[in-house]
Order: structure tokens, then sequence, then C-alpha cells
């Protein structure tokens, strides 16, 4: 999702990303079903309950995909200057 927000621009991911009321709505709702349908959506969605060490576990390595955009946006932004981008994303 975050990287989503600054895809094909210079900016950061999270530049702005409070004042996006929407986005600050979707976004931990997201969360909470998420860990509400794999706590306890058994047999319905065929899941099974995981510790909150798996979570953590789950959040610092998926985030590892948001760092990476960020170094990446980063060194677009600072290094390379062959590649036009638009600094900001109109969804900010």
């Amino acid at each position: 999702m975050f990287n989503a927000r600054a895809l094909g621009f210079k900016q950061s991911a999270l530049k702005g990303i409070t004042r996006n009321k929407g986005f600050m709505v979707i976004l931990p709702a997201i969360v909470v079903i998420q860990i509400l349908i794999v706590q306890f959506g058994k047999t319905m969605f065929r899941t099974q309950p995981i510790s909150v060490k798996d979570w953590i576990i789950i959040a610092l390595t998926t985030s590892l995909v948001l760092w990476g955009g960020e170094i990446f946006r980063l060194y677009r932004s600072t290094v390379d200057k062959s590649v036009d981008l638009p600094d900001e994303s109109p969804f900010s």
C-alpha cells in the first residue's frame, strides 16, 4: 500500500501520509480485519491462529519492501537524474 502511493514518483511513500484521511482509515481497518481473519477465521477461512512473535516477524519481513522502495526513491531523486519523474504524487 505504501509503495503504491509513491509509484513512479520521487517522493517518499510516507510523505504526507497523515494528511490523507482515506488512507489513515483504510490502513488500520485492513490490519485489524487481517488479524481477525487469521486469528478467528478457523474453518470459514481455513486459518490457524499465529503467535505474536509470528506477527512481528511477518510485519518486519514484509516491511522490507517499503524500505527497499524508499532506498530506491532516494537513489533516484539524488543520484540518478537521467529519468525525469514527478516530484509529488497526486494522491498525497
